[in-house]
Formats: structure tokens, sequence, C-alpha cells
């Protein structure tokens, strides 16, 4: 019997990671999709969304991709094996997966053995995050709107 169904968002992480996550859901009994970037379909991401219980995300750094605010919106706790650095013409600088991101929204956490000591804490508070509610004050359309016109009257 699977306890709870979970959406694992992968993108452009080793592979080893991946299976990582996907042997640690599986000997807890935890029923799990995998949605890999640029395999899926928005509307496939959405309905996954909702469904689920919780979202595991496993991605590089970036500038936060439309996958994971989509997640957001749908008011999926995330909880993030985060990576924090990135790679650039042959510099390296301090990054992070999801550069957009409050307490509010799930659990962050920096390495495997992070991943595996603070699971059972984000489960249990799972009810208490709200990644709806961040993505509309600080991601909306309106909410950019608002930045953008504070500041050009405070320019």
């Amino acid at each position: 019997q699977n306890k709870k169904n979970c959406l694992i968002f992968y993108k452009k992480r080793d592979v080893e990671d991946l299976n990582k996550v996907k042997d640690f859901l599986n000997s807890r009994n935890y029923s799990f999709t995998v949605l890999t970037y640029g395999n899926y379909k928005k509307k496939d991401l959405i309905n996954l969304a909702r469904k689920s219980k919780f979202g595991i995300i496993i991605d590089k750094t970036e500038s936060q991709g439309i996958g994971i605010q989509e997640l957001m919106c749908c008011n999926l706790p995330l909880y993030v094996w985060d990576y924090t650095k990135a790679e650039f013409e042959g510099f390296e600088f301090n990054g992070t997966s999801v550069p957009y991101w409050s307490n509010e929204c799930g659990l962050k956490v920096e390495n495997y053995h992070e991943f595996e000591k603070n699971f059972d804490d984000f489960i249990m508070n799972l009810k208490n995050y709200n990644p709806a509610n961040y993505a509309k004050n600080v991601l909306s359309f309106e909410a950019c709107g608002d930045k953008l016109k504070d500041s050009f009257l405070n320019w």
C-alpha cells in the first residue's frame, strides 16, 4: 500500500541523484511520478500537481523555470534538493535551483544526507505550506506590475 503521491520534477541533474530519490521513496512506500524537463506537456504537469500531495525538485541552478512556478501556483508543497553552484563559460558562481522561494513554499536541502534527514519533518508539515500564496504575492503578473510601477515612482 503506497502512502502518498509525489511528483518528482527532474531537470539537468545527474541521473544518480534521481535514482537515489526514487530508491528512497520506494523504501518508504511512496508512489511517485517523474516528470523530466522537456518530456512532458504543461497540462500533464498541472494535472499531476493537482493530484499529488507534494513535489520533489531535482534541478540545477537556474533563473527559475516556468515549471516550478506552475507547481507553486497549484499549491503543491515542494521539497527541493537544491543545487548551489552555477557554471558559466568556465567560471563558477553561487546559485540555487529556486531563486524565488520562501519557507512558505516547502523545504530546501543542499545534499542527499539532508534530504534523508529532513524528509519526515517536511511530510509532517505539508498542511503548513502555501506556495500558491507566495506565487500570488511575489510572482504573479499583478505583483510584478506593482514592483515595476514602484521602481519607476522611486527612481
